[in-house]
């Protein structure tokens, strides 16, 4: 049985840890790196291509899906068409693979798990089925995690799939097709449309009737739901950890207590303690990215001139200046000083967030400060009053900078697998 393993990077730093992750297990556990794909988005640069080079595995150009997030995934049923394999293994980013999975895959089956919750609860599932016009009727059962709820059967967890060559052409077409519609009327979907990828394949498989087998629970197992509702006794041991973002600061794995669970936990942080391949820089560093360690250093340094000038326009200049020329300088080294501690902030955020907008709003923010402090410094010096024309551009750059954090904020903020 050949099977091809395949994960997405995308922009955000959390993808790149992940990523890091994901190889370092399921390398040690067996599985060839000529069989595993990263697929890697614009959006991510060079960087995602990097991490699969130093663990000697292809990356692949991933164009984004019609929600470019969620959605993302699907067209990696694409980008591998043309090439010899029986089944596909797409996995989310946040799953660690502890041995390599033939012995669950099939080229006469679409595998995957129900979900474990009830999302989206079962009377948003009937509305976006009449919108969608599907008319063939869903079998229902109970999710993992709430036995007395019901569901789809066919609404399984995206963590990992499992889907024979044969049928990623149709299943993808389909699977893309609903969830183009769906992003179209995102109210549908209510406080659950991060579960639009999920949603849409449920669809896909309810029209095309695919002959499908559900995979036991140890081969998508939710570190962070062990202890709230999985029955004991009801699983083996995890094959497969899907975390969910539930990583200690050393970008290690949480234990969850549950002492079967906790032993795959541990064999998977032994392994990323260990190492797997060419990395240079551990799972954790690639939380502390340059940009924020950069900005954190500008920080610093206008803090510290911050400092010396409040230091120099109240013991120095006081009383050599006349009262309208302390004022302007007294206000260049309040919006220096406090900005400068707002980019501090950005700084921390990009140690764990380094997305593009926080990026931008550092940039922008320390170019407001040099514009606005610094014309207001020129000003006090003698500089011509057209140099007054530069400060209200650095209070829009400000402004602009603490708007793009904000967005970058939210968006980060509200992105889950």
């Amino acid at each position: 049985m050949r099977l091809r393993y395949t994960f997405v990077i995308d922009e955000h730093s959390r993808f790149i840890l992940e990523s890091r992750i994901f190889l370092r297990t399921i390398l040690a556990g067996g599985v060839a790196p000529t069989d595993i794909v990263a697929q890697v988005t614009a959006r991510s640069g060079e960087v995602g291509k990097r991490v699969a080079a130093q663990f000697g595995v292809r990356a692949l150009d991933l164009p984004l899906g019609p929600d470019g997030a969620y959605c993302n995934k699907i067209n990696q049923l694409f980008t591998l068409a043309d090439e010899d394999f029986d089944v596909l293994v797409a996995c989310d980013t946040d799953v660690a693979i502890m041995r390599p999975l033939d012995e669950m895959a099939t080229p006469e089956f679409v595998r995957a798990r129900r979900v474990d919750q009830e999302n989206p609860p079962l009377a948003v599932l009937e509305r976006i089925r009449e919108y969608l016009g599907v008319p063939q009727e869903p079998e229902l059962a109970a999710p993992t995690c709430c036995p007395e709820a019901r569901t789809y059967a066919m609404n399984c967890n995206g963590g990992m799939l499992l889907i024979p060559r044969r049928f990623m052409q149709p299943l993808g077409e389909t699977w893309l097709g609903y969830a183009t519609r769906l992003t179209e009327q995102r109210h549908l979907l209510e406080q659950w449309v991060n579960h639009i990828d999920q949603v849409s394949w449920a669809f896909a498989m309810l029209k095309l009737a695919l002959p499908f087998q559900e995979l036991p629970l140890e081969y998508n197992f939710p570190t962070n739901l062990a202890r709230k509702g999985i029955a004991p006794h009801t699983y083996a041991r995890p094959v497969v950890l899907h975390y969910h973002r539930s990583l200690d600061r050393r970008g290690r794995l949480r234990p969850t207590g549950v002492g079967l669970v906790d032993e795959s936990i541990s064999e998977a942080n032994r392994r990323l303690r260990e190492g797997v391949g060419n990395s240079s820089k551990g799972s954790a560093g690639a939380m502390t990215g340059c940009n924020g360690r950069r900005v954190l250093a500008a920080a610093g340094v206008l803090l510290a001139l911050a400092t010396v000038a409040g230091a120099l326009g109240a013991h120095t200049l006081k009383g050599h200046w006349a009262a309208q020329q302390l004022e302007v300088y007294e206000t260049a080294v309040r919006y220096q000083f406090y900005h400068s501690l707002g980019l501090l902030g950005i700084g921390l955020a990009l140690r764990t967030f380094n997305v593009g907008a926080l990026r931008a709003a550092a940039v922008l923010v320390l170019v407001g400060i040099i514009l606005f402090s610094g014309s207001l410094y020129a000003l006090t010096l003698g500089a011509p009053r057209v140099m007054g024309a530069v400060t209200p551009l650095g209070g829009v750059a400000l402004i602009t900078g603490w708007m793009l954090f904000a967005y970058g904020a939210w968006r980060e903020l509200g992105t889950t697998d």
